[in-house]
């Protein structure tokens, strides 16, 4: 099982301790809670359940956390592994584990003694957090009574939209009615983690680790028995070892069942099926001696079932899938936004971007407003930019008008751009401004339908929220230096040598005293190599029959178009122009050989076709005649 499935959510899972509540309460219902220092048992409104034992120290009382989320109700949000906000009609109160400070509505101060953890349980100050429910503590002796009344807005869950499966009173099953499953009710589990789309699900015990998981996948063809057998083991990490593989049937459906053993202590069991276009695999996993302790976890997994029936009132249904949307949460960006459930999210890009490889892709970018800009002025500013950036016929269709927001009212800039005009790809950039930034939204849609292209910017534009006072308390001034114009001399004194670069391009390989620097530009790429005792004719005999015969060329059907000489700054150069014209984005090559002191000096310019215009040609040429020798 991989790595990261064993380190998801420790610290949700010892904030929801499991306990049952005894019937779903209303707001402004009367809540009582008995409980007794030392013993394990506590009573809600009459009704028994089990708990970490309450303790005692320095005088204080310490419980277990959930029993005032879940009692009262309260709305819980974790940061940090170790922050914890409850939420109480319009009181917030705010304590660290291990901090002896309590914040309530902003007012600190001093616990005798700080919230810990207790196996694998998180014990908080009872008497602080009660009173400001505005709840009463009566002690006698051990036994502490808490009376007070259910919040208004009552939730059991935190701010990732997770619970405790034990908060929902007379539910015996869970599933997911979009992707068709359910099993038995994990009574000692709570669901610590689900992806964006809900297609993977995580179910951890107190300790924080994975106990159970249910991953859906969706494939295009049949698979046999060995495929089904190789996708399960996708999910191993490199040291697990198999220890049973082998097919077994379970309520009529037919599993590829392995169960492995890692070399750090941790047994796993993977049931594997397919049923139409997706691929359901049930996993379970303890850490101990013997594979025995997935014994535990056997019922529940034999309980697992490709049908969810929306009729069984006792199901209860974990689906992040509304309308074939799933709602996405970025509070690194203050950004809510409604996806179809086949886009995924990068979660390797700083900035929001999401895609599907087949629909198109959005992102997200914040600066802040500058001089009074408007958001029509900064729509303007950048049909200018594209206008420039790509060749005439490369680019077209421009559209502009307004649009209404959740945040306001936004400039919309559409048009239609191609790499290789037969496939055109629409763009739609939203410019929104609201307080002190300016929002960026850009959706490139690729499908051919203009109008589902539109029906789908529209769907997930107009569900975006942003919260612009988060970003305008979080985020200062988000403008990059205007470096258009700029230019940054660079020299080599090993190969005697200064070229000047404009400065909004970014370095791959920068250092000027190795024989290559290799640059991404505005357009494209930029390569300068230095090769010692090669003349320009040999390099360009031999670049020749390097085109012609190479297979990757080959593939990217290659041509060299032109062979010539000419003078910059005094010196003789060769230049050499190549096309590459593969199907989905051709490039244009053009090279510089400069012959001097023995070497052979060669200046290299790549980029799209789209992108060959004027101003292009242009910048290539001053580079060049900056180029100087010693």
């Amino acid at each position: 099982m991989t790595k990261r499935l064993l380190v998801i959510m420790t610290a949700l899972c010892l904030l929801l301790s499991c306990f049952p509540l005894a019937a779903s309460a209303a707001a402004g219902d009367s809540v009582e809670i008995k409980l007794t220092i030392g013993s394990p048992t506590v009573t809600i409104n009459g009704t028994a359940s089990k708990i970490q034992p309450p303790v005692k120290e320095n005088g204080t009382t310490l419980v277990p956390l959930s029993i005032i989320t879940k009692a009262f109700g309260a709305k819980l949000k974790l940061e940090k592994n170790k922050i914890i906000t409850l939420t109480y009609n319009s009181t917030i109160v705010v304590l660290t584990i291990g901090s002896n400070d309590v914040k309530v509505n902003g007012t600190v101060t001093k616990l005798s003694t700080a919230p810990k953890i207790v196996n694998s349980v998180t014990l908080v100050p009872v008497r602080v957090i009660a009173q400001a429910f505005g709840a009463t503590v009566v002690p006698s002796g051990n036994l502490i009574t808490i009376t007070g009344k259910v919040a208004g807005e009552a939730a059991a869950t935190n701010s990732g939209g997770l619970s405790g499966i034990d908060t929902d009173a007379g539910k015996t099953k869970v599933g997911d009615s979009y992707y068709g499953w359910s099993m038995n009710y994990p009574t000692d589990l709570s669901l610590s983690y689900q992806s964006d789309n809900g297609n993977w699900s995580v179910w951890s015990d107190g300790s924080g680790d994975p106990s159970v998981i249910v991953s859906v996948s969706d494939v295009e063809e049949t698979l046999t028995k060995q495929e089904l057998r190789d996708h399960i083991q996708t999910y191993f990490d490199d040291n697990e070892l198999v220890m049973e593989k082998k097919t077994i049937s379970v309520g009529g459906v037919s599993y590829e069942k392995m169960v492995t053993k890692s070399r750090d202590g941790w047994f796993f069991e993977y049931r594997g099926t397919q049923k139409d276009s997706r691929i359901y695999t049930v996993m379970s996993g303890a850490k101990a001696a013997t594979r025995d302790a997935l014994n535990k976890y056997q019922d529940l997994l034999d309980s697992f079932a490709l049908s969810f029936n929306k009729s069984d009132r006792t199901l209860k249904d974990v689906t992040k899938v509304v309308d074939g949307l799933i709602t996405i949460h970025d509070e690194d960006y203050g950004l809510e936004v409604k996806l179809p459930v086949q886009w995924l999210r990068d979660t390797e890009s700083p900035t929001p971007l999401f895609f599907n490889a087949d629909e198109g892709l959005i992102d997200f970018a914040i600066k802040s407003v500058q001089n009074n800009e408007t958001a029509g002025q900064w729509r303007a500013a950048e049909r200018a930019k594209l206008e420039k950036e790509f060749a005439s016929d490369y680019i077209r269709n421009f559209e502009e008008s307004t649009i209404t927001l959740k945040n306001g009212q936004a400039q919309v800039l559409k048009y239609e751009f191609s790499w290789n005009k037969t496939k055109w790809i629409t763009e739609y950039d939203v410019f929104l401004i609201a307080g002190d930034h300016k929002y960026h939204i850009s959706f490139y849609s690729l499908k051919e339908d203009g109008s589902k292209g539109k029906g789908l910017f529209d769907t997930i534009v107009n569900s975006l929220v942003i919260d612009t006072k988060y970003v305008d308390g979080n985020f200062s001034e988000m403008d990059d230096e205007d470096l258009a114009g700029q230019v940054i001399k660079k020299s080599s004194k090993k190969y005697g040598y200064s070229i000047e670069l404009p400065a909004t391009w970014t370095a791959e390989d920068k250092d000027f005293e190795q024989d290559s620097v290799f640059y991404y530009t505005d357009y494209g790429y930029f390569q300068l190599t230095v090769a010692d005792n090669v003349t320009a004719s040999s390099y360009v005999n031999w670049y020749k029959d390097y085109v012609s015969a190479d297979k990757d060329m080959k593939a990217l059907d290659a041509k060299v178009t032109q062979s010539t000489t000419t003078m910059i700054n005094g010196n003789l150069i060769t230049r050499v122009d190549t096309v590459l014209n593969e199907a989905a984005k051709p490039y244009s090559d053009s090279m510089y050989l400069f012959e001097k002191n023995n070497r052979l000096y060669i200046v290299q310019f790549t980029a799209p076709q789209a992108y060959d215009t004027v101003a292009y040609q242009a910048l290539n040429t001053q580079v060049l005649q900056s180029l100087t020798f010693n």
